[in-house]
């Protein structure tokens, strides 16, 4: 798809440009909080999806710490429509400038005492700007005592420690988008989906 059409894709889901705030802010520090994206009535479905689709670590396909619950949201339509919220897709946009697709959407919750992790990066190779966007969405409020995600502002542009002391649920939803070049999305059951959210979903 070329980058109009994928532009013009975006227009048709509400899709418009961010204002300068918000690109110099993506541009210098690498990460923007945008406020009210979901609205509390979603932040309560979103944390009952999480609850329903919830897989012990030793279910997984692939290795799962066990130090943090996590849940399998890939092939769930709710969180697909979280993800792919238009200002959400606006600033994955505007970092990939270029056609790009949901990789995966995972729900995450570490354990009281556990959560911690050192700065680093998700994309390690090949070494400069990486060919994707990795999304946060809060289900539950974040703070100190929870293991607040801890953003470092200018880290994305480097080569290549916060844990949850007060045991508080601190459900997110990690959304991964990357540019078409890098990979291919999972095998998702979108087949009835319009062609515009069949594109967003890499189908």
């Amino acid at each position: 798809m070329s980058g109009a059409a994928f532009e013009a894709l975006l227009a048709r889901r509400g899709v418009a440009a961010l204002g300068e705030a918000e690109r110099t802010a993506l541009d210098v520090d690498g990460y923007i909080v945008l406020r009210g994206v979901h609205d509390a009535a979603e932040c309560e479905g979103l944390r009952a999806l999480f609850e329903r689709t919830y897989l012990p670590s030793d279910q997984w396909p692939a290795p799962r710490s066990a130090s943090v619950r996590h849940a399998m949201l890939d092939n769930e339509p709710e969180a697909w429509e979280a993800a792919l919220k238009p200002r959400i897709l606006a600033c994955a946009h505007h970092l990939l400038r270029r056609p790009f697709f949901l990789f995966d959407v995972q729900g995450r919750d570490p354990r009281a005492g556990k959560g911690a992790q050192a700065l680093h990066r998700d994309w390690v190779a090949p070494a400069g700007p990486a060919p994707m966007v990795i999304v946060l969405a809060f289900c539950d409020p974040f703070g100190a005592a929870n293991g607040a995600t801890r953003i470092v502002p200018g880290s994305h542009r480097m080569e290549g420690d916060a844990e949850n002391r007060s045991g508080a649920s601190r459900r997110n939803l990690q959304i991964s988008f990357y540019a078409n070049e890098a990979g291919q999305a999972p095998k998702r059951d979108c087949s009835g989906a319009p062609d515009d959210l069949r594109t967003l979903l890499g189908a």
